[in-house]
């Protein structure tokens, strides 16, 4: 354990710059939104040139942040971030929050995906091997019993290292672990860990529609995603949402309640009694200064919100759109009050 100062104080800063870390293929970052365009992140610590990562380095920059917002003042990259909070935050650092996205490889080809354009430069960067650096913090006492764990990517289930991290993990009952996966390939690692109830696992199938999956994932595996859906659902303990069905809107692609309700066909087969409403940051973006578009937004998510309400499957709001609702509170409310159904 590390301590990196003396006194404890309230003041105004954030869980993954105090005791979070993010493992990229460029390098490693204080903050957990380095896969948003909302700001240009960059790396605190870069990647070495022997494809290895400097955790002193890191530390030291870490530090010099902490003492920025200690004395009230918030870092440029962290300003308007709605993960900031005032409270007292503990001196001796631990990794609480950590992130792994080593690899862009996926199997899928999303449009909305930042490697989209790009596909086959993305697809063929190295992973970054991060297992053995993972030992070593857990050997220092480095990493907090109750730490979650992101695994995004790329795809996580075609990263090299992505068992072997996760049977890391498997044996501490108290972490919580968040996989973020296409679904495509299947992942006894993933199901072992829905058995013992400390995984999370989100799935983005975006539509019910085998023609629609294909031109939004660029490949044809609409039958195989929806199949592991239901084998990793019917994989859960007791907690039955664990397994989580995303569904991006996509303006003038599946922003209509006749393909929302084709995902809730498929939702209800597979046996998934847990959904998260998206958007997409690039589209959101675009239309959050603009009133009109946003009341179509709000209104299409109370729908599914209602949707599901009645069909007894609960909900939550992934990143985007819980910004925007928060952003919005009083036109998501307004809308929210007013709606009624057909």
């Amino acid at each position: 354990m590390l301590n990196l100062f003396k006194k404890n104080n309230e003041y105004i800063s954030c869980e993954w710059l105090e005791s979070g870390i993010s493992f990229t293929y460029e390098g490693i970052y204080n903050c957990c939104m380095f896969a948003h365009n909302t700001i240009a992140f960059k790396p605190v610590t870069p990647i070495n040139k022997d494809w290895t990562y400097d955790f002193d380095s890191f530390l030291k920059e870490k530090k010099k942040f902490i003492k920025a917002h200690r004395k009230g003042q918030i870092i440029d990259r962290c300003l308007g971030c709605q993960r900031l909070e005032k409270r007292v935050w503990d001196n001796n650092f631990k990794i609480k929050q950590l992130a792994i996205s080593t690899n862009t490889k996926c199997n899928a080809n999303c449009i909305y995906c930042y490697t989209h354009k790009r596909k086959d430069f993305f697809n063929n960067i190295n992973d970054i091997p991060i297992l053995n650096f993972l030992k070593k913090c857990i050997n220092a006492n480095l990493i907090d019993e109750n730490v979650s764990v992101l695994f995004g990517g790329g795809e996580p289930t075609i990263n090299n290292e992505f068992e072997d991290i996760m049977n890391l993990f498997s044996n501490n009952s108290k972490c919580k672990i968040k996989i973020y996966s296409s679904g495509i390939k299947y992942s006894k690692a993933i199901e072992n860990l829905l058995r013992a109830g400390n995984c999370e696992l989100v799935i983005t199938p975006d539509c019910g529609d085998r023609q629609l999956y294909k031109k939004i994932k660029g490949v044809d595996k609409f039958d195989e995603v929806w199949s592991n859906i239901q084998n990793y659902a019917a994989a859960q303990n007791e907690n039955k949402e664990q397994v989580r069905a995303k569904y991006i809107i996509l303006p003038n692609i599946n922003d209509n309640e006749e393909e929302i309700k084709k995902f809730f066909n498929k939702v209800i087969e597979a046996n998934v009694s847990y959904i998260k409403p998206e958007i997409d940051i690039t589209s959101y973006l675009k239309i959050k200064q603009d009133k009109e578009k946003l009341e179509e937004l709000f209104k299409l998510l109370v729908f599914m919100e209602k949707y599901a309400e009645k069909r007894n499957i609960n909900h939550g709001l992934a990143g985007n759109m819980h910004c925007a609702v928060e952003e919005h509170r009083n036109l998501y409310d307004k809308i929210k009050n007013e709606y009624k159904e057909d």
